[in-house]
């Protein structure tokens, strides 16, 4: 894993003395109590967000609502999201690069292990750190830059194992997981919604996940953030059918299937709504990795092996480098390349890779797709340990 320099442009500032950046997140802290806790299950992880706005914990619970948990485990993760008018720290922040054809939208500024991050259109500010984890200023109008910033945190932790960044969705049937990437527009989402009509079938990820090793296999870790999907994807899944209007459904469903896959008006997919609850988490074994590279058009749908290391271009549409609220202890810079091909092929190991190449077919990749899970996840089940009967007690009689 390396970090090279960034452009003259949107340089690298020089780093903080860590006091000052303690001082100020126990001042922020000092300021304001923070009564009202939500407490979460990430993928076995113990998490929590402490607010002081009941109408924020409402918001974030609905959303996270499948991850909710009331016991009294320590939380291993804790954000404090501070409802407040814009915070004023007096320092002077450095822009960040913005993406290509876009305006600046992030300002920060670097600390010896850890980085404070202000959005210049929403007001939001952001202390990335191990030890503190704080978001303040409106809140409330901005929750789901909150919840945004708990799934960094959440995947910042699994990349502190030794994870690496994926773009990517990910499914499981039982404990064998699935990693499906691909270039933009290829149909990521709608093929995983898709393969969720099957009851087998749960959702780990929209759009990033975080590949860990371990003795027995590389681990996947997803994100609570839901799917953003467009008209198209909805109109061809009957359970998505309900985020649409009878008004817009009738809209929708009149215009030529071409066009609509290109509608770029998007809607929050719910799982749990759209697919009942219980369908929706965040971890498993990575049991295979798919490509998307098919395109529409009237041929069938390819299914390949292919090996990452032979294939450069196909494992480009994986890699993900950490942006600026990944911050492994400040060794990482935003807009740098932290993570290198090798980190990736080291870490996937022997997981088999697939290219979907061809036309688009959701239903009949999917189902392919699906059966190799479940042959996967049947391997997983008869290598655990079998459980030894209690030996039978002898009677002194």
């Amino acid at each position: 894993m390396t970090s090279e320099n960034a452009t003259t442009e949107f340089p690298i500032p020089n780093a903080l003395t860590q006091d000052t950046f303690n001082r100020l997140a126990d001042g922020l802290l000092a300021s304001t109590p923070l009564p009202i806790r939500l407490d979460l299950d990430l993928g076995g992880l113990p998490a929590a967000i402490s607010t002081n706005s009941a109408a924020l914990h409402a918001k974030l619970a609905e959303y996270l609502h499948p991850f909710l948990r009331d016991d009294d485990h320590t939380p291993l993760l804790h954000i404090a999201a501070i409802e407040s008018e814009p915070v004023r720290l007096g320092l002077k922040y450095t822009q960040r690069r913005p993406d290509p054809g876009k305006k600046v939208k992030e300002e920060w500024v670097r600390f010896l292990y850890s980085r404070i991050v202000h959005k210049t259109k929403t007001e939001m500010t952001f202390f990335v750190s191990a030890k503190y984890n704080i978001v303040a200023g409106p809140c409330l109008e901005n929750w789901d830059q909150v919840v945004n910033y708990l799934n960094f945190r959440f995947l910042n932790a699994k990349i502190s194992l030794g994870g690496v960044l994926c773009h990517a969705s990910a499914l499981a049937v039982d404990e064998a997981g699935l990693m499906l990437a691909g270039l933009a527009g290829r149909g990521k989402s709608s093929l995983a919604l898709s393969m969720m009509r099957d009851e087998d079938v749960d959702f780990i990820s929209n759009d990033r996940a975080v590949i860990t090793p371990a003795e027995d296999g590389p681990f996947l870790f997803g994100s609570t953030k839901l799917p953003r999907v467009n008209p198209g994807t909805i109109v061809n899944n009957e359970h998505l059918h309900k985020l649409l209007t009878p008004e817009e459904f009738i809209q929708f469903k009149s215009i030529p299937e071409k066009q609509l896959w290109d509608f770029e008006h998007k809607y929050d997919a719910s799982i749990e709504k759209c697919f009942g609850p219980g369908r929706q988490r965040l971890a498993a074994h990575l049991t295979a990795i798919a490509i998307l590279t098919w395109n529409r058009t009237n041929d069938p749908a390819q299914i390949l092996p292919v090996k990452l290391e032979d294939n450069p271009h196909l494992l480009d549409a994986l890699i993900k480098q950490p942006g600026i609220f990944i911050d492994q202890d400040g060794q990482n810079l935003p807009d740098t390349d932290f993570f290198t091909h090798e980190d990736y092929l080291r870490t996937f190991g022997d997981t088999p890779v697939y290219e979907i190449a061809g036309g688009v077919d959701f239903e009949g990749a999917g189902k392919e797709l699906r059966e190799e899970l479940v042959i996967k996840a049947k391997e997983l089940r008869e290598a655990k340990p079998q459980a030894q009967p209690e030996p039978a007690a002898h009677s002194d009689e």
